[in-house]
């Protein structure tokens, strides 16, 4: 991409995929927890992500970018779906054939993807949210910032 003239780019680390509810169904011996297997390997990549995309923007003349923190936003929904409006934080709104009455209470409308107010939500923290989230600029700021 850099070779065909991209300086700025946006990227959105892995999600937390060992908390996912096809997840906590296809390894029942964790209980509904978390798979720790499955969290570690996002976590690793997303480590790699860092260091890489950093290492380029020393090397590369021009090139920026913004990493946004998938991984914590979306886990914090989970573990604390109430802190976001949500009423159900590990389980799905659509199982099999039968679809939940308001999908907009859940953090997952099936089993591996989130729902549209959980979307909505990220969207708006990668475009503007603070460094906690997105770094080393949000999606707002790396528009904004000069080619220099």
């Amino acid at each position: 991409m850099y070779e065909l003239g991209a300086r700025k780019i946006a990227f959105q680390n892995v999600g937390p995929m060992g908390c996912i509810p096809e997840c906590k169904t296809e390894f029942p011996k964790f209980n509904g927890s978390c798979v720790p297997d499955l969290l570690s390997m996002p976590t690793l990549n997303n480590k790699e992500l860092n260091k890489t995309l950093t290492d380029l923007a020393e090397r590369l003349e021009g090139f920026k970018f913004s990493i946004f923190d998938y991984f914590i936003t979306l886990m914090d929904r989970i573990e604390n779906p109430s802190d976001y409006g949500f009423v159900y934080g590990s389980t799905e709104c659509y199982s099999s054939s039968s679809l939940c009455e308001y999908p907009s209470a859940y953090v997952f409308f099936d089993d591996g993807h989130p729902t549209q107010s959980v979307n909505e939500q990220l969207a708006k923290l990668f475009w503007a949210g603070d460094l906690s989230v997105t770094s080393p600029y949000n999606m707002k700021q790396l528009f904004e910032e000069s080619n220099d």
